[in-house]
């Protein structure tokens, strides 16, 4: 991926056409509830916006590498391209959709989240993002009861 290079669009400043991007990282989910916190090792897909700072967009979590891999494989296909107003990438008909996307990824030096890439922001990385970096991340969730006061 060529660094700091942008796509201006609806205002925004894009690192590239796709409008989201993904990261799959291991963490630690903190579930807070009203008489006790939970910790609980998991695997995240975290979708970020693809604009300068990648601002976090959706978190999900999963129990195992190999569940956050196949909902990747199930959703990043279908990423909304900006050179393709927004919609996603058109796979010609008997074409497998996953392999026509890791083609389409590669042919523009691009990386899959299942291929160990983080996206990172420029601050963290002048290429955007590296295979070196093992993005550990923390989510912290609060039960509704807990919130309250008593």
């Amino acid at each position: 991926m060529s660094y700091q290079t942008y796509l201006p669009y609806k205002g925004e400043q894009y690192r590239d056409e796709r409008m989201f991007v993904l990261n799959i990282t291991q963490g630690k989910l903190e579930i807070y509830k009203k008489d006790n916190k939970e910790i609980k090792d998991k695997f995240f897909v975290n979708t970020y916006r693809n604009t300068f700072y990648l601002p976090l967009s959706r978190e999900r979590h999963f129990d195992s590498i190999e569940e956050a891999e196949e909902f990747v494989k199930q959703i990043e296909p279908f990423i909304p391209l900006i050179i393709n107003d927004e919609f996603p990438l058109s796979t010609p008909e008997g074409e497998s959709t996953w392999e026509y996307w890791l083609s389409w990824l590669n042919h523009k030096e691009f990386y899959s989240a299942i291929s160990g890439y983080q996206n990172l922001p420029y601050n963290q990385s002048i290429e955007g993002g590296n295979f070196e970096i093992k993005n550990y991340y923390n989510s912290v969730h609060y039960e509704e009861d807990s919130m309250e006061n008593e």
